[in-house]
């Protein structure tokens, strides 16, 4: 783990960081193998147009098929607006 990142136990962390400059990025959930319950995570994300982006990424395996997601603010984070656009490939 580096400096600034954060481990997460209930979901894949996208962005830590505090300021008001929107968050843009891309988050890609794969399946390992048809069947299995395991999902790798890759995101990359900037702040701004003139800041560097930065990407991270997790695995995790689940108990039992996924069945929906979830886009949730952690700690003091809040939700100001924005678009979330979500594409499915079987």
């Amino acid at each position: 783990m580096t400096a600034g990142a954060v481990a997460s136990d209930a979901g894949f962390v996208i962005w830590d960081g505090a300021g008001s400059l929107p968050v843009r990025g891309v988050l890609t959930l794969t399946r390992f193998a048809r069947g299995e319950n395991a999902w790798l995570a890759t995101h990359d994300v900037c702040k701004s147009a003139t800041q560097a982006a930065h990407g991270a990424g997790g695995a995790k395996v689940l108990a039992g098929a996924m069945t929906r997601l979830a886009i949730t603010p952690t700690a003091a984070a809040t939700f100001t607006g924005g678009r979330v656009s979500l594409i499915y490939r079987q």
